[in-house]
């Protein structure tokens, strides 16, 4: 046991270390790279293609009055990414909320999870064929899954903008 509080703690050493020499959304994207594959959800508003660096990255849309939804069986640890979409007339810092909730037996509704995130337009990133738009710095959040079935909503509030979503399941986890 000692062992592994050394590895633990010198992996939170390493991460802040990591972190501190690259934006958050840029060392989320790295680590998900070789670990995680994108997951399409089954209802949506639609889908944007996001250009960072000559790579296109689809996100799903989801607005105040139109969620995400998706189902996922577990365990497993998913990450939710998240990039609000500026109008032109939007400016400065956003404050935006995602709110996870399930669906379970007998219809009932529970809230999982909330964040409030803050973000500013992406300097490095712009909306293939959408001028439009711009999409903000992308915010990370990990939604654990327990073991079995489960039916998940991801509702967007206290702004008037959509954002956009990737949902990211680790190779490991997937099962035919």
């Amino acid at each position: 046991m000692p062992n592994r509080a050394l590895w633990t703690i010198g992996a939170i050493v390493a991460m802040f270390t990591v972190m501190s020499l690259s934006p958050p959304a840029v060392h989320a994207a790295a680590r998900a790279k070789s670990r995680y594959l994108a997951y399409t959800p089954d209802a949506y508003t639609r889908v944007e293609t996001i250009v960072t660096k000559q790579k296109e990255k689809k996100y799903y849309v989801f607005t105040p009055s139109k969620p995400i939804e998706f189902a996922v069986t577990g365990p497993t640890e998913l990450r939710l990414a998240t990039r609000l979409l500026y109008t032109v007339d939007m400016k400065g810092e956003q404050h935006y909320t995602v709110t996870i909730t399930e669906h379970g037996l007998l219809g009932r509704t529970r809230d999982v999870a909330t964040y409030t995130l803050t973000t500013r337009k992406s300097p490095v990133s712009t909306l293939a064929g959408n001028s439009k738009l711009v999409p903000a710095e992308g915010r990370v959040v990990k939604l654990p899954v327990s073991t079995g079935s489960h039916r998940y909503q991801i509702h967007l509030s206290g702004t008037a903008a959509e954002a956009g979503l990737r949902i990211l399941i680790p190779k490991k986890d997937i099962r035919p």
